[in-house]
């Protein structure tokens, strides 16, 4: 299973429980935030609500920082770009095996 299978996740949504920044230095990429400020250029996430009963999304919002701490992005080659700024892939995203 994957996270697309229990999560809506796309570009400008400002419904989402929670976004990712995709677009930035090391320091900042793929840090998750609760801030709806400038939703349209992070990655927004929400679980489902035929979901909830598996997936608790501030149960999730808590994995993701701790992707985030460990460095899951860099150290998984997912962070693309030949400049000092950097971005995610909203698929690199959605492919994140759960379960």
């Amino acid at each position: 299973m994957t996270l697309s299978d229990v999560c809506e996740i796309k570009i400008n949504f400002p419904e989402a429980d929670f976004w990712l920044y995709t677009k930035g230095s090391e320091k900042s990429l793929g840090m998750p935030t609760k801030d709806a400020e400038n939703y349209e250029r992070k990655i927004g996430i929400k679980v489902r609500k035929d979901a909830l009963d598996k997936l608790d999304p501030g149960y999730l919002y808590y994995v993701f920082m701790h992707l985030f701490s460990t460095q899951y992005w860099q150290k998984n080659g997912l962070v693309y770009g030949s400049t000092g700024l950097m971005n995610i892939r909203i698929q690199d995203v959605k492919n994140i095996r759960i379960g």
